[in-house]
């Protein structure tokens, strides 16, 4: 089954404000691609935009959650 149902997928483009500037730090898992995370303090607020695409199809939704998991460290 695909993602809402749909044979082809709607793209999903997450963007984050400064992001370009931002520090980062790399993950790398066996198995996966690398990939880049940002790094926030906890006095930051993050700040951005989703765009969900699906050309041609209309997307039915109750709402669009997005949940933030991340980390606290030193």
């Amino acid at each position: 089954m695909s993602l809402f149902g749909f044979t082809s997928n709607p793209t999903v483009s997450i963007n984050f404000l400064n992001q370009a500037s931002r520090k980062t730090k790399t993950r790398k898992v066996t198995g996966q691609p690398t990939e880049e995370l940002l790094i926030y303090s906890g006095q930051e607020s993050v700040v951005g935009t989703v765009e969900i695409s699906s050309p041609g199809r209309k997307i039915d939704h109750l709402g669009i959650k997005i949940e933030m998991i991340g980390q606290i460290g030193r």
